[in-house]
């Protein structure tokens, strides 16, 4: 409500600084100097290229079917979403609860337009234009009433609306009479709340408005919209980034569109034979090449965060270990027969698209996926959202009692309460710890992993501090995979591919089957679209004195081993005949 309030009064206020009839730059004393008349803006729009307002135009497999269904006044938002009838009126506060928020952000970004105006230019039928700016026009009278919607200013939908607008301003030269006066005032009220400090983040929505005050200071012929768009675009890839390449928003698919964001703008940026620094592009070719990394044997990118089971070719995969600090991502691979892959999250650095995640593990092995992430669902408050953020649908530790949890904080970036303690890649083995010291009470939950090379066989050594509670160790499978619980292990299964889990320390095993709970053990498989899965539970008491509350080894090979042994600052275990001392 708050932010709503200031959106008003912002769009209110009698600004001289910011006008249509007479663009503005600022000299070098501050002062405000007149551009253009408004015939000579207009002039100007019609000078300008396609690639100058229309660059940043997608089209999907369905935007055929979005636009075409648009034309009957059926709205899809977004590809795949429901649509919404509009046959008796646009009704610009439709809501969908499969699709929580997410159906009014696209709803109010009049994302149609885009679909629309791509069938135009494939087809020259005007047709579209003139749906446009039915749509568009309804919107504006929905929009002049001033009414209570969060996300009609919000700064994704906006920032795309804008945008969306000029697209069909442009297209709309000499075919459709439109109201240029209407459509001016429109764009101003967008450039507003665009350049507001106030309502500015600095995450990938920020950069949403940054790309297109790039687009509308072009547009209206202002230099400050432009340079306010590349300056903050600037600030903001700085605060987004590890120093490793790594978007910080906790999700492939966010890395993978922000990275595209850069990769479009630099691109938008030399039309004005601009750029962004030398430093900015190497990190940006950088941020490309982690993909390689990233990308699972079997061509999809693991589901961490806010994320899906995106696809990504393996035309150039590196099976190389990674680590970073900042982003809390850790990755342990190798090829071979069988290819090994195996993410830990060890920290983070912004709360944005962060799930309860920390101490997680997925693994996928002989390119089959055994323990996931359950992926985000959608954007909404329903409890399968609820939960899928929460540490109990992660492959992860927890203490049982739900009064015990720790919160997201961006403070973490400073803090550092959740972190990777070390990590070592050696010819023998590879080992990377982490530690979660952000709970009350001084309680704190560390995780090891050693994976040996020459041997597929991970060991987790999971340790709870504090007072004596009940430690969950919890892995998340594949909606595929099998289980056989057996005298020396649990056998996992997926297709013709198994491992086997086998505990040394006492505990119980529970079995949590998602047919059997509400919102409980599910996996995301489409945008609000979910399916059962199955859970691994052990718990124990925590007990002082006892180095590791849970030691288990995940056998993808079949090979023997020795109950490990440890002494205060290390571990011995005989694999294959083979002795290993290792220290933690």
């Amino acid at each position: 409500m708050a932010l709503r309030n200031k959106i008003k009064s912002l769009l209110n206020k009698d600004d001289d600084n910011i006008g249509v009839e007479a663009p503005i730059s600022v000299d070098e004393s501050g002062d405000i100097v007149p551009q253009d008349s408004g015939d000579e803006l207009l002039s100007h729009v019609n000078r300008l290229s396609r690639e100058q307002v229309v660059m940043f135009e997608k089209k999907s497999s369905q935007t055929e079917k979005i636009a075409d269904n648009a034309l009957q006044d059926v709205i899809i938002p977004f590809p795949n979403f429901e649509p919404v009838d509009f046959a008796n009126g646009y009704n610009w506060d439709a809501k969908n609860k499969k699709y929580g928020k997410s159906y009014q952000l696209y709803l109010q970004s009049l994302r149609v337009i885009n679909d629309l105006t791509i069938r135009y230019e494939e087809t020259a039928e005007a047709k579209y234009l003139r749906k446009s700016q039915d749509i568009i026009e309804s919107w504006m009278e929905y929009m002049f009433s001033e009414p209570e919607n969060e996300m009609l200013w919000y700064d994704h939908p906006t920032a795309n609306r804008a945008q969306l607008i000029m697209q069909f301003m442009y297209h709309a030269k000499d075919k459709v009479e439109y109201d240029v006066p209407k459509y001016m005032e429109v764009l101003d009220r967008h450039a507003k709340v665009l350049s507001n400090p106030d309502i500015y983040n600095f995450n990938n929505h920020g950069l949403m408005m940054d790309r297109t005050l790039l687009v509308l200071g072009t547009f209206l012929n202002r230099d400050d919209l432009f340079e306010k768009g590349f300056g903050r675009a600037t600030e903001t890839f700085w605060y987004n980034f590890s120093a490793q390449g790594v978007h910080l928003e906790n999700s492939p698919d966010y890395h993978q569109m922000v990275v595209d964001m850069y990769k479009e703008i630099q691109e938008y940026l030399e039309l004005s034979n601009r750029s962004f620094s030398d430093f900015i592009i190497r990190y940006i070719d950088k941020a490309d090449e982690y993909f390689d990394i990233l990308v699972k044997p079997d061509g999809h990118l693991p589901a961490i965060g806010d994320s899906s089971n995106t696809s990504y070719p393996l035309n150039n995969k590196k099976y190389i270990n990674f680590n970073d600090f900042e982003s809390g991502m850790n990755i342990i691979q190798r090829d071979g027969a069988a290819p090994f892959y195996l993410t830990f999250i060890t920290g983070y650095t912004t709360r944005v698209h962060k799930h309860l995640d920390d101490l997680s593990i997925t693994l996928n092995y002989n390119k089959k996926d055994f323990f996931v992430d359950p992926g985000k669902f959608n954007y909404s408050k329903s409890p399968i959202r609820r939960y899928m953020m929460r540490a109990p649908a992660h492959s992860t530790i927890f203490f049982r009692e739900k009064d015990i949890k720790y919160k997201r904080t961006n403070e973490n970036r400073f803090t550092r309460e959740v972190r990777n303690t070390g990590y070592y890649h050696g010819q023998a083995f590879s080992l990377v710890s982490g530690l979660n010291e952000s709970f009350s009470e001084s309680r704190k939950l560390e995780r090891v992993l050693i994976s040996f090379n020459k041997y597929d066989l991970v060991f987790i050594l999971d340790k709870a501090y504090g007072m004596q509670e009940e430690l969950i160790q919890n892995f998340n499978l594949h909606e595929d995979v099998k289980i056989d619980s057996k005298s020396d292990g649990t056998v996992l299964t997926h297709d013709e591919t198994s491992i086997t889990l086998k505990q040394f320390e006492q505990n119980e095993l529970n079995i949590i089957k998602g047919e059997d709970e509400e919102a409980i053990a599910k996996n995301t498989v489409g945008f609000g679209k979910s399916t059962d899965t199955y859970q691994l539970q052990y718990s124990t008491l925590t007990e002082k004195g006892r180095r590791f509350d849970f030691v288990t080894a995940i056998n993808m090979g079949g090979h023997k081993m020795e109950a490990p042994i440890f002494y205060d600052a290390h571990m011995e275990v005989i694999i294959e005949g083979e002795h290993f001392r290792i220290n933690y």
